[in-house]
């Protein structure tokens, strides 16, 4: 990590890049097991979220490069996934974690999504936690009243993601 806010990939062989690297989630054993126990998972911005949910009991991934950045090949390890989208509390965030949400739809058992409240602009989730009162029963009451997340074609033919009431 570099000041300001910049990130910059390192391969074991000492190169700065990620060319011929398979990437995979962060989290990635932790996810698998997650899966094959039916158990959910959060999708999250960072790897310090990821962290903090790990802390309180729950399992979390996300993907090197940030908000949006999904690649084609991470849609085969969600295959029967129960999904958790919580996007950091902005307008990239949101935008991102909606194009995560509809490649997962594809693949996944179920994806659903949830904004966390009281959180601020640019908030995620270990501000969320940094909340007095802000727990992970809190967190799980949240997460079981998670919308299902679906998408609809608008009457301009044009991809718009919405939420589907429960």
């Amino acid at each position: 990590r570099f000041e300001p806010k910049a990130f910059r990939p390192q391969r074991p062989d000492g190169k700065w890049t990620l060319e011929g690297v398979t990437r995979v989630p962060y989290r990635f054993p932790q996810m698998l097991n997650a899966i094959k126990e039916d158990k959910e998972i959060l999708i999250l911005e960072g790897e310090k979220d990821c962290d903090n949910a790990e802390k309180i009991g729950l399992v979390a991934t996300t993907f090197p490069g940030g908000a949006g950045k999904w690649r084609e090949e991470y849609s085969e390890w969600f295959q029967d996934a129960k999904v958790i989208c919580l996007p950091d509390n902005d307008p990239p965030g949101r935008k991102g974690m909606h194009f995560i949400a509809s490649e997962i739809s594809n693949v996944a058992k179920s994806v659903r999504w949830l904004e966390l409240p009281n959180v601020h602009e640019k908030g995620d989730l270990s501000d969320w936690l940094s909340i007095e009162g802000n727990d992970q029963a809190k967190l799980n009451e949240l997460i079981s009243n998670a919308e299902q997340w679906k998408k609809e074609i608008n009457k301009d033919s044009l991809v718009v993601l919405t939420l589907e009431e429960l």
